[in-house]
């Protein structure tokens, strides 16, 4: 054959989670700038790239184009636990595609074997946080979680893991304009460790609702609360002392580095 070797991409360019989708270009761009510095057999290596939206439909909209229209054998995606489910099920489950998640730590995905992923499972950010959070001197936790599979099975395996007690353990819905029922009803809850598994838009407004009222409590946080959006749409020191687990490379590889 001739030409590039062309696989496909469903990220979230747009949506709730464009952060994590930034960076997830800016590693592809990464990837491809030495891998084709090899090259596969004398050709290039191409990824075509289809935006999902950061929800389930855009996903498999996406994904249909890639393995329909463009006929890609390997797809790299999505972001969203829900969203790679939702590939999977519609698209890939029963064809010769191979699906590799990039990004998604909900324990659902572990039931099908056929889709692959890169990030530990979310089990293991849980039992980190359980961990964390007992060694900090904490035995009552409140915890919030975004209502999908990703928030759900994250906090579920929260409390799996976790020895103390549960004072508070409530869903919230995405894309609302406030949160204040939500954290007074953790700051009434009489624990002084909070936990958030929720997205970075969804956060910051929580941040913000905590801070204008004054509430005082320590916090801790999924991966998918890290980034700049959170940093630049919150009050300084509002969030200080914070903890938050995140899967990485191992710090001395160079890729990380880069």
């Amino acid at each position: 054959s001739e030409g590039p070797y062309t696989v496909g991409m469903v990220d979230s360019l747009t949506g709730s989670l464009s952060a994590f989708g930034e960076r997830n270009q800016r590693g592809k761009d990464l990837a491809l700038e030495t891998v084709n510095e090899v090259g596969i057999g004398g050709r290039d290596l191409e990824v075509l790239v289809e935006d999902s939206g950061s929800e389930n439909q855009g996903g498999v909209s996406a994904a249909q184009k890639l393995v329909n229209q463009n006929g890609v054998p390997f797809l790299i995606g999505s972001v969203g636990s829900g969203v790679s489910l939702a590939i999977y099920e519609s698209v890939v489950k029963g064809t010769d595609v191979v699906q590799l998640s990039q990004n998604s730590t909900g324990l659902g995905l572990t039931d099908f074997p056929g889709l692959l992923r890169m990030s530990p499972t979310g089990r293991t950010q849980s039992t980190a946080l359980s961990n964390i959070i007992s060694e900090d001197g904490y035995d009552e936790v409140a915890v919030t979680y975004v209502n999908n599979d990703y928030g759900q099975s994250l906090a579920d395996a929260f409390v799996d893991a976790w020895d103390g007690s549960i004072a508070y353990n409530q869903s919230h819905d995405q894309d609302q304009q406030s949160y204040a029922g939500v954290v007074s009803e953790m700051n009434s809850s009489s624990a002084d460790a909070w936990l958030f598994v929720t997205y970075q838009a969804e956060f910051a407004t929580m941040v913000n609702e905590i801070y204008s009222s004054g509430y005082e409590a320590q916090l801790y946080g999924a991966d998918s609360v890290s980034g700049d959006d959170v940093l630049e749409n919150t009050p300084e020191g509002s969030m200080e002392g914070m903890k938050i687990v995140v899967p990485a490379a191992p710090a001395a590889q160079e890729s990380y580095k880069q």
